[in-house]
């Protein structure tokens, strides 16, 4: 086969063949992710997974941390948990996870099995209301059973997909909302005219979910992308769509895992993860990870959870092994700057996660699936919710450019940033492919002093002040291989830049 060679150019030395629990600077070191800690203290009644999570700023400037768990909402701010139920409608499943949206000063909220209900500012939840005056009542929520599968806000309408109305499902069906009529002109997202409806290739794949991006409200079914628009003429509102942006052929199947950044739209799908461009282009974007892909629980796909880390530039996805007990174990991670992909280990399994800020400072915003919400990626915290968080880098086998020729590797020298915690690694020098034994020993991080403290100046004559940003460690080796692949691992910081190896070519 033409496309079978050696080395192969899509795995040079420079590439990791696994990253875990890492977080990358702009200059593209390593180090350890930020740690977690409890948001409150206070275990959720019963100890139930979290399946929704949303933070929000009402027009005021007042901000609600919304939290679901079993049939129950609540708000947190940290120390105060409140229950905020009220009449809402909430099916008490793991699978049940909340898409919320924010529109007309209110938060709009479904679980995709239960009629859905609205928040507003300091008060309960309630069950969708009738509408006031003229208009009709939304069809979604005529009895008990009815459900929206998803919400989307598209051009300042709120749009429901995917349907059970009266009893009747409709997985193809989209509906949106309707304005006032003067003089209570505005929005009114308790009116649904009956004619605000699109049955979006009917009888054909049901709809798994949107979002709103590139001016078109991004419908994906499972078979693939539909975008629509609503458009306006001489008063009327109508949906439209263009066949000639519809892509087809790939199969997103996650809910939870559609979302949108400026430059792509992110969905989950059978076969991995995939981008969507403002050109309708369609990428695969874990091509490169899909070894790893295929030995998750398949059958957990369609209820994993993404969201936007900013800080990082990075989209994170919950995914499940096949050993998880229930819940989330594994966070697939991807860099949309630097096309990299690894994954982080929780030490608690997670049942829902999005993004938050404190103080104007972004943290993730995680669920357990025993009813705790943590604190995440804080720099300020070195443990993961009290457990030391382990990293593990391990590098391409490198043939230090002499294909095919045996070569006696006398040292691997790892390069570290200077750092004033000191840590213990283990670094490994793995030898033809793991084919013989590998060399291990340990590299000492960090100092146990601080500079012009405690009357060390730069030098006593036994302790002397590394200086400098990056320092050298060393591995002494003195073992032949035709290949060597570096790995690092351990707990604590270790700011890695990179590795160097010292060798002799030997006589073939």
């Amino acid at each position: 086969m033409k496309s079978l060679f050696y080395p192969d150019t899509a795995l040079t030395p420079e590439h990791c063949v696994l990253i875990k629990n890492v977080n990358f600077t702009e200059q593209r070191t390593v180090d350890v992710k930020g740690g977690s800690s409890k948001f409150n203290s206070a275990q959720i009644t019963d100890g139930p997974p979290v399946v929704g999570l949303f933070q929000v700023t009402y027009a005021n400037g007042t901000v609600e941390n919304i939290e679901v768990a079993k049939a129950a909402i609540h708000t947190n701010d940290g120390s105060t948990r409140s229950v905020v139920t009220g009449t809402a409608e909430k099916t008490d499943s793991e699978t049940a996870k909340i898409r919320a949206v924010y529109i007309d000063d209110k938060v709009v909220a479904t679980d995709g099995a239960s009629r859905p209900w609205t928040k507003a500012r300091g008060s309960n939840c309630v069950l969708w209301a009738d509408a006031a005056g003229d208009g009709v009542t939304a069809p979604f929520k005529a009895s008990s059973g009815d459900f929206v599968k998803d919400f989307v806000v598209h051009r300042n309408y709120l749009c429901a997909l995917n349907l059970k109305e009266s009893g009747t499902h409709h997985p193809t069906r989209i509906r949106y909302c309707d304005v006032d009529i003067p003089p209570d002109s505005g929005l009114d997202i308790f009116d649904w005219p009956i004619k605000h409806v699109y049955d979006l290739y009917e009888n054909g794949p049901p709809i798994v979910g949107g979002t709103d991006n590139f001016g078109r409200l991004l419908v994906f079914k499972e078979d693939g992308l539909y975008p629509c628009r609503l458009e306006f003429s001489n008063g009327m509102v109508e949906l439209v769509i263009n066949p000639a942006e519809v892509r087809r052929g790939f199969s997103p199947v996650a809910t939870h895992s559609i979302l949108s950044r400026p430059e792509f739209t992110w969905v989950v799908c059978r076969d991995g993860a995939y981008i969507v461009r403002p050109d309708f282009s369609v990428e695969w974007v874990t091509q490169d990870f899909h070894n790893k892909w295929t030995q998750l629980d398949q059958s957990r796909i369609q209820h994993a959870v993404s969201f936007v880390r900013e800080r990082d530039h990075q989209i994170r996805t919950l995914v499940s092994t096949t050993g998880a007990s229930n819940y989330f174990d594994q966070v697939m991670v991807w860099d949309w700057q630097s096309n990299d992909i690894w994954i982080d280990e929780p030490a608690n399994e997670v049942s829902y996660a999005t993004s938050y800020f404190i103080s104007n400072r972004e943290y993730d915003y995680l669920g357990t699936g025993d009813g705790y919400v943590l604190k995440g990626n804080d720099p300020d915290v070195v443990t993961d919710n009290g457990e030391n968080v382990e990293f593990d880098i391990h590098m391409a086998p490198n043939d230090l450019g002499h294909p095919g020729r045996t070569k006696r590797v006398v040292n691997l020298r790892s390069i570290v940033k200077t750092q004033p915690q000191t840590n213990s690694i283990t670094v490994s020098a793995i030898r033809n492919q793991g084919q013989v034994l590998s060399r291990n020993g340990n590299i000492s991080l960090g100092s146990q002093f601080v500079w012009d403290q405690g009357g060390l100046y730069w030098d006593d004559g036994v302790m002397a002040w590394p200086g400098g940003t990056t320092t050298t460690e060393n591995l002494f080796v003195n073992r032949t291989c035709e290949t060597i692949a570096p790995r690092w691992t351990g707990d604590g910081t270790v700011g890695l830049v990179g590795y160097q190896v010292e060798f002799v070519l030997e006589e073939n």
